[in-house]
């Protein structure tokens, strides 16, 4: 698990590669590898699959490859007999959010050692609000040198968040590589996303404080931290609000597919103990006041189901 998790921090740490500004895809030369975890339920699986293409949900056809590259040092080996598919991951989560009522542009390069088997193809449909093919590429097949695939869509205007996936139909023998894949929209730059919302916006408060993080981008995902450090890919996926028990600095952002999503909120927090009538007590916390709290504590004489204290 340290070991994952240490490969997660890095990926997500690691710059843009040149030129990779207008792409939308994380890790589309297929560079970076996840060891997966080597114990428990999972021991079946590592000894099948000792490295995890980051960002792609894992198949058994599937490989990391250092031999054969179109660009950088590595790409994506498929080996047949196989036929299926695996989808992106941009984050834990398999959904891609796009900008609604936008052109793409969907493309990869492909050696398919594959006469006989369809070969390889790219594919996106929508996920929400309704699942609908939005686009196919056409089959790669029997390839000596590397070829380019494209598949072109337009969200529709009620596009929240859908699926790319990457389709095999291999033989006996035969083998494909795909290297740099791009999804870029199909003119201009994707926008900027907007910094969420973060409620209430710091301050000084007493006793516990609960923040409510939102953006207005549908499908996208808010990843924030509580340290001051800025968010990245690795840190907390915002799911619902939480508390804070002490002095904070909330940094949240945005990160959705369709959008750059560079722009950071911040709200300090600074938290004083609540204190009443009775014991005062630190840290702050469990929502309530001092008296209150000791009006039911168990060490309380007066407190209903009290139990002497043991030295």
């Amino acid at each position: 698990m340290a070991t994952l998790l240490a490969a997660l921090i890095a990926l997500a740490a690691a710059p843009p590669a040149a030129g990779a500004e207008a792409n939308l895809l994380r890790n589309p030369s297929f560079e970076h590898t996840l060891e997966l975890p080597a114990r428990g339920r999972q021991d079946a699986q590592a000894s099948r699959f000792p490295l995890a293409v980051a960002h792609w949900q894992n198949r058994a056809a599937i490989h990391h490859d250092n031999a054969v590259a179109r660009s950088g040092a590595a790409s994506l080996r498929i080996d047949g007999p196989a036929k299926g598919y695996t989808f992106y991951r941009p984050t834990t989560a398999s959904s891609v959010g796009l900008v609604p009522a936008t052109a793409y542009v969907l493309s990869a390069w492909v050696r398919a050692q594959a006469p006989k088997g369809r070969g390889v193809s790219l594919w996106f449909g929508q996920m929400t609000p309704s699942g609908k093919n939005l686009a196919q590429s056409t089959w790669a097949k029997g390839t000596a040198d590397w070829v380019r695939i494209e598949a072109r869509f337009t969200t529709p205007p009620d596009h929240q968040t859908g699926w790319l996936r990457l389709l095999w139909d291999l033989e006996e023998g035969e083998r494909a590589w795909v290297d740099d894949l791009c999804l870029r929209p199909a003119s201009g730059s994707p926008p900027q996303a907007h910094e969420p919302t973060i409620a209430p916006a710091g301050g000084t408060h007493i006793g516990p404080v609960e923040v409510t993080l939102a953006t207005d981008i549908p499908g996208a995902a808010i990843h924030y931290t509580i340290d001051g450090s800025d968010p990245r890919h690795s840190s907390t996926r915002y799911a619902q609000p939480f508390r804070l028990f002490g002095s904070a600095t909330v940094k949240a952002r945005v990160l959705h597919t369709g959008h750059a999503g560079r722009r950071v909120a911040t709200a300090a927090f600074t938290l004083q103990p609540r204190r009443g009538p009775g014991v005062p007590f630190q840290p702050t916390g469990f929502g309530s006041d001092v008296a209150a709290w000791w009006a039911r504590h168990l060490y309380n004489p007066a407190a209903p189901g009290h139990v002497a204290r043991i030295a």
